[in-house]
């Protein structure tokens, strides 16, 4: 198993970078944060994806290595397995999908969809993987001396140093599911028998498809027969219809000219008619003239009669001087006409009352005292008031009869209708006047009728006069003239409408033409009757035309029916050649499937027998097995130390011890670089053990960091040793490069 390379499309902080690898050991040289580590992890997300599960400084591996620009990881690796070339391509994106193909890269296809990458070329689950072959930086990560031998019974059977026989056994199931699963529905067992049923089954389908290709073949052939028949029906016929139009054409040239020749001859016939100034305008002048004078005239004797009613109520209104007295004037004159007779009726008949009791008083003094001095005044008292109250009644009745010939002329009833009264009048005589003003502005009206009325019978005597007709009367005048310009106009419309439609009929025809110029079309029938076919369409009939037609109208019909049945057979045909395969091939193919799945039977039955046997395995393992794997550690940390160390071993107690001399001691009394490379042989170890010859690459990612640069030689040459198998040194100390690369080794700059 060999990485061949390595494209990152985006992944932690490495974009669109390629890496080539060969054989033995490839040391990747670059700084600190220049990508290393996730160059080495970008190994393990293509073959197993990245963890989602938070780690101790609480990032996940899909948080740290999944872009920030893109929210993506994703890139390709291409290795070599035996003698196939594969392709890996994965892309991961922050949403959380996750996409892995395996592409057979020579022939550019898919395989082994939904297996894990990993699992397939190394044989190793993801924890096996991270627990053997991805050596990352150990400081600190040294395995423990008291359960180094639990540990490593534990890889060998589980690929997990933590897991116990439990997790062996599941290994072993686990292997055996990735040939069959439990349900018998899935693994590559499963898929093998599928693949055989497939072709098996395509097989079938080919052998159908064989025959199908040649019923099809033969179809095919009768539509084209009859295709061909036909078409050598429809061929005169198309000649017969085609020359037939050339003649109609011709025959409808002949027409359009004499149309044209028509045409003119009523065109010159409409212009020479007389009398063009009697046109529709005209009438239309005429009559609106009469209709004006019409109007005139009724308008006028209306006039005339509104001007004899306002004469007629003028002259029942009576004069009123009045109309300049002041109301107000009126009013107080009548109301003093009325206080004075009422004064003097009151004081009269004080004047009589009084009257009265000085002659009660006269006379009963008299009957008293005789003719005494208050007798006499008394009486003479009561003759002057008589006198003045009777002269006061006289008075009032005066002022009575004044205020009655007042309110008679004002006409009023009394004294409080004295003001309407007077302010009726008033309005009387503010009609008189408006009436008078009505009158005088009804009379200029008039007079202006009259004016038009005279204008606009000149008028119509001027416009009736155009047509020279004659009339006692301005009325028969204009009759006449209507007459003659109706007459007129009758006469040139139906010669213009025969003008037009004789323009129309040519412009008919010549559209009929198609634009096709009259030489064109003279040529063309003359170059007809060159022809058999030409000849003889021009002696046909329009029946014979009709007939001919139909029947290469039943052949245009069915022709194209006929044209996509071929192409559909052609079509079916074209397909079935492309999908079609030839049963020979697929029996070649069955011939290499069927061992193949044979061969995969024997192994599931293996793993079968090895899962139920593996209790009674496990203490052959212990004895055999971890001795073995102990004694290849041994040999790799010898090496390592320079021969300073002897084998590893393990204590009664499974404490991992080292041995140096004589002495045997605990890995504890080691520097740290040295238990590093403890760890690192077993590991090393272990994966000779369980991966044998088809060993995965070893990827290191500054595994050496607290080797001295004096073992770094020895790390080296033993890991470009023979065996060791493809190695991916990640390292940003040069000590480390140059020691790699006096070992032979590749060295890439990051």
């Amino acid at each position: 198993m060999r990485l061949e390379s390595i494209h990152i499309t985006s992944f932690g902080t490495l974009r669109d970078r390629d890496f080539t690898f060969g054989e033995g050991v490839n040391l990747v040289l670059g700084r600190n944060e220049s990508g290393k580590s996730a160059l080495s992890m970008f190994l393990k997300f293509v073959f197993y994806g990245l963890s989602g599960r938070a780690a101790e400084d609480g990032l996940s591996e899909k948080e740290r290595y999944l872009s920030w620009a893109t929210d993506e990881a994703s890139g390709s690796v291409t290795l070599r397995s035996g003698e196939e070339v594969y392709r890996v391509e994965r892309t991961m994106r922050a949403s959380g999908r996750d996409e892995c193909r395996i592409i057979d890269a020579v022939r550019n296809a898919p395989v082994m969809k939904g297996k894990v990458p990993g699992e397939v070329f190394f044989g190793l689950t993801e924890s096996a993987f991270v627990s053997t072959v991805f050596v990352r930086q150990m400081t600190g990560a040294a395995v423990s001396g008291s359960d180094v031998t639990e540990t490593i019974e534990n890889l060998l059977l589980a690929g997990d140093e933590t897991a116990g026989t439990k997790a062996a056994l599941k290994k072993l199931d686990d292997e055996r599911k990735t040939l069959l699963y439990k349900s018998g529905r899935g693994g590559l067992l499963y898929d093998k028998r599928e693949e055989v049923i497939a072709a098996e089954a395509r097989l079938r389908e080919a052998r159908t498809k064989s025959e199908v290709l040649r019923e099809t073949e033969a179809e095919l052939a009768r539509l084209e027969a009859q295709e061909k028949e036909k078409e050598q029906l429809r061929a005169p016929l198309a000649a017969l219809t085609k020359y037939y139009r050339v003649f109609d054409r011709k025959r409808q040239l002949d027409e359009l000219r004499a149309a044209e020749t028509d045409a003119e001859a009523k065109k010159r016939y409409l212009d020479g008619l007389p009398d063009a100034q009697l046109d529709r305008p005209y009438e239309a002048a005429l009559r609106q003239s009469a209709a004006s004078i019409e109007s005139l005239e009724h308008t006028k004797e209306q006039s005339e009669q509104e001007l004899l009613r306002l004469d007629r109520r003028l002259s029942q209104m009576r004069g009123a001087d009045e109309a300049d007295t002041d109301v107000s004037a009126v009013a107080a004159e009548g109301k003093a006409l009325g206080r004075r007779a009422a004064l003097c009726a009151a004081v009269g008949a004080a004047a009589l009352v009084l009257a009265a009791l000085a002659a009660g008083a006269a006379v009963f003094g008299y009957v008293r005292a005789g003719f005494g001095t208050l007798c006499i005044a008394a009486g003479a008292a009561a003759i002057v008031l008589a006198a003045l109250g009777i002269t006061l009644l006289v008075l009032r009745g005066k002022y009575r009869r004044a205020l009655a010939a007042f309110l008679e002329k004002w006409e009023a009833d009394d004294l409080p209708s004295l003001e309407g009264s007077a302010i009726r009048i008033i309005d009387e005589a503010n009609e008189r006047r408006e009436l008078d003003k009505k009158r005088e502005d009804m009379a200029d009206q008039l007079r202006t009728q009259e004016i038009r009325l005279r204008v606009t019978c000149e008028e119509a005597d001027r416009l009736a006069s155009k047509s020279g007709a004659a009339g006692a009367s301005l009325t028969e005048k204009i009759a006449g003239a209507l007459s003659l310009t109706a007459a007129a106009c009758e006469k040139r419309e139906a010669a213009s409408d025969a003008a037009r439609e004789a323009a129309v009929r040519c412009s008919v025809l010549s559209s009929q033409l198609g634009g096709v110029s009259p030489e064109t079309i003279e040529a063309e029938a003359r170059e007809a009757l060159g022809s058999e076919a030409g000849r003889a369409a021009s002696e046909m009939t329009d029946e014979d035309y009709a007939d001919a037609a139909k029947k290469l109208d039943f052949y245009d019909m069915t022709l194209p029916g006929l044209r996509q049945q071929i192409m559909a057979k052609t079509a079916k045909l074209t397909e079935l050649k492309a999908t079609a395969e030839t049963p020979a091939a697929i029996e070649a193919e069955l011939g290499k499937l069927r061992p193949e799945l044979a061969e995969m039977e024997e192994k599931y039955a293996a793993l079968r027998l090895a899962y139920d046997e593996l209790f009674a395995s496990s203490e052959d393992m212990r004895r055999e097995v971890l001795p073995r794997i102990m004694a290849e550690a041994g040999r790799l940390m010898d090496g390592f130390s320079g021969g300073r160390y002897g084998a590893l071993g393990a204590d009664p107690s499974l404490h991992m011890t080292f041995r140096t001399g004589d002495e045997t001691r605990s890995l504890a009394y080691l520097s740290a670089g040295t238990r590093d490379l403890a760890y690192v042989s077993l590991r090393l170890a272990l994966v000779s053990v369980l991966a044998g010859e088809n060993r995965p690459p070893v990827i290191f990612d500054e595994s050496f960091a607290s080797v001295d640069d004096d073992r770094l030689d020895a790390v080296a040459a033993l890991l470009s040793g023979e065996g060791v198998g493809q190695v991916i040194w990640l390292s940003c100390r040069r000590a480390e490069a140059v020691a790699a690369e006096k070992a032979g080794a590749n060295v890439i700059l990051l």
